[in-house]
């Protein structure tokens, strides 16, 4: 018995070696893939897995070969379909975790630097793919494993990793010399220039105005970029300062005098005491001389 399931085993094995083998590049079957001179539109279905193959008997090549208006007399007894994989060099994977990256944070890419480690050869199925990077920012300046999927046009997708040290620059305002906080915002010193990025979306400034009354609230040092988080407006309220603060209800604007209670810059939520009611309100600095109490 075990001779008999060896030899129908052995002959299926050859059956299936000998038929003619399709070679696929694409997720989806057409009739020129299977036909000489057929119409390369016509969708036969979907291809096999990426990597795998099927076995496709007379009766279904027959089926197709009246969809894509062929002659039956063409028709192969059997074919073998195969979905090829392709082996991406390593060249072709950093361009795109470059492409990724810069897309992702608004970069070029050739500010961005990809070192492999290890093993960078990676497969994936022939034919068109769209890629996508997961998971969060990777770290800088160390090696880390970037995760790529990759989805083809039937939707099938898969995810693959390669180990890379990741390097990344941007354009900033970096201090001519050293600036203390406080002082004011000058752009004659300051020097615009490439910077090497310690993590991703770092909000650095690449210009300001000299006359939008910004200061610097912590000392930059030479060479240190500018960030967003070094700026902020100078007070044209300090604590103490009388405004008048403003109420605005259906059309009807109340007024009233009040004492600042904290400083400000346009736009900052600062605490003042109404003079008239001696209530405590929070409003929104306009001016050096106005508030607003916002309601919604």
């Amino acid at each position: 018995m075990m001779m008999r399931y060896a030899i129908l085993l052995l002959a299926a094995v050859s059956c299936l070696a000998a038929a003619p083998t399709v070679e696929l590049t694409d997720a989806r079957l057409r009739a020129a893939d299977i036909f000489d001179g057929a119409d390369p539109r016509i969708d036969l279905g979907p291809a096999p897995a990426p990597g795998a193959h099927r076995r496709v008997t007379r009766p279904q090549l027959v089926r197709w070969a009246r969809q894509a208006g062929v002659s039956e007399d063409v028709v192969p007894d059997e074919l073998l379909l195969v979905r090829k994989l392709r082996r991406v060099p390593a060249a072709e994977s950093v361009e795109r975790i470059r492409d990724l990256l810069a897309e992702e944070f608004d970069l070029t890419p050739q500010d961005i630097t990809v070192e492999v480690s290890g093993e960078a050869s990676i497969e994936v199925p022939a034919g068109p793919l769209e890629w996508a990077r997961m998971g969060p920012p990777p770290l800088l300046g160390r090696p880390i494993a970037v995760r790529l999927r990759w989805r083809d046009s039937s939707g099938r997708s898969g995810v693959e990793s390669l180990t890379v040290t990741l390097h990344a620059r941007a354009e900033a305002l970096t201090a001519a010399s050293k600036l203390p906080a406080g002082a004011e915002l000058d752009p004659t010193k300051l020097t615009r220039r490439k910077v090497e990025l310690e993590s991703w979306g770092k909000a650095y400034l690449t210009q300001i105005q000299s006359d939008d009354g910004s200061i610097l609230n912590e000392q930059l040092n030479p060479g240190q970029p500018l960030t967003k988080g070094h700026v902020v407006l100078r007070p044209v309220i300090e604590r103490g300062a009388m405004v008048e603060i403003v109420l605005r209800v259906s059309g009807v604007h109340l007024r009233a005098p009040a004492r600042a209670e904290g400083s400000g810059s346009p736009g900052d939520l600062v605490p003042f005491r109404n003079l008239a009611t001696n209530q405590r309100v929070l409003a929104h600095v306009v001016d050096s001389k106005t508030a607003e109490v916002r309601t919604q």
